[in-house]
């Protein structure tokens, strides 16, 4: 008896991926959430830290917010997809770092 050879299935249904329904609301699918946490983090870092570094380089007196959006707007596509890289690194030195929770 010989196996079935899977390439001649010429009768098969063939299936194809079902699009992901929107989520309730209106909000995006989970499956976005990691890129979305990344966006978030790295905009809101970028922007505290390109403020500071912008106000002591410039001075409070000539600090401008063109030239804090300007500092932002050169910082944050480096920063943003740093971060998407990093993040599994990181998630995996946390957990080497942190005692896993006990179980109850």
């Amino acid at each position: 008896m010989t196996a079935p050879n899977p390439l001649s299935d010429a009768g098969a249904a063939v299936t194809h991926p079902q699009p992901q329904e929107p989520a309730p609301g209106g909000r995006l699918p989970a499956s976005a959430a990691p890129v979305i946490f990344g966006a978030l983090l790295s905009a809101l870092m970028t922007l505290v830290v390109s403020g500071i570094t912008t106000a002591r380089n410039v001075g409070l007196d000539h600090f401008t917010a063109g030239i804090w959006a300007r500092a932002f707007l050169s910082s944050w596509p480096i920063a943003f997809p740093t971060v998407l890289v990093v993040a599994p690194f990181v998630r995996r030195l946390v957990a080497r770092l942190v005692a896993a929770p006990h179980a109850r």
